[in-house]
């Protein structure tokens, strides 16, 4: 268990953020999905004793891997998204450049308009002082460490598996780019906003999962 004294005072500021109401305030979480490879695999229907069923083989070719640097905006639900081939520093700007370019009013200091970053502590997301020194309305906070799950893009990123690279075929680079800037398009068309959700877990659900251990 790690003894940083500032784990709870990050998780304050990281739960503070998301239940932000204020309306001149824009909570935006952002963190990469990296090695997302484009794998071409056979699929078709098959017949199993009668029945109908859609099939994958287990075999696959490798076409290459991107990197997907993505925000979530909490209070509306939009996703922000650019595909790189590499995941360095520089890749990293260039996305929040681009994020900040479609966020009205976070490109101009007098707008009134704040912009809060939830990130992990990924090295690439430090060392980014002279970035945010040219962008004084944005401001960095970062999860506690090994607690990246409090980042809600994570939520959009297991839809993005989920729906669209679970079980796809893709010929080639340009095929899987477009079906994951499909998927932020049509996420885009009627956004959800972010919301924490507390689970009620009941004595026998409880017991199930000690079960599950045993």
């Amino acid at each position: 268990m790690s003894k940083d004294p500032q784990l709870p005072s990050k998780s304050v500021d990281v739960i503070t953020q998301y239940l932000n109401t204020e309306p001149n305030v824009v909570v935006v979480s952002v963190d990469e999905m990296t090695g997302v490879q484009a794998l071409e695999r056979t699929l078709g229907l098959i017949v199993v004793r009668g029945s109908l069923f859609f099939g994958i083989s287990c075999r696959y070719r490798r076409h290459s891997t991107i990197n997907l640097f993505s925000g979530l905006e909490v209070k509306s639900g939009i996703v922000y998204g650019k595909i790189c081939a590499n995941k360095k520093r520089v890749d990293f700007i260039d996305f929040m450049d681009q994020m900040v370019e479609e966020i009205p009013g976070a490109n101009d200091p007098d707008s009134g308009i704040e912009v809060r970053v939830i990130l992990d502590n990924y090295c690439i997301h430090k060392g980014c002082d002279a970035w945010l020194a040219e962008h004084p309305n944005i401001t960095f906070h970062f999860t506690p460490t090994c607690a990246s799950w409090m980042n809600g893009v994570e939520t959009f990123f297991g839809k993005l598996k989920r729906f669209v690279l679970k079980g796809g075929s893709f010929p080639n680079i340009d095929a899987l780019k477009e079906a994951i800037n499909g998927y932020i398009d049509f996420v885009n068309i009627n956004p959800v906003p972010y919301k924490w959700r507390k689970r009620d877990v009941r004595g026998a659900q409880l017991l199930n999962v000690i079960r599950n251990f045993m």
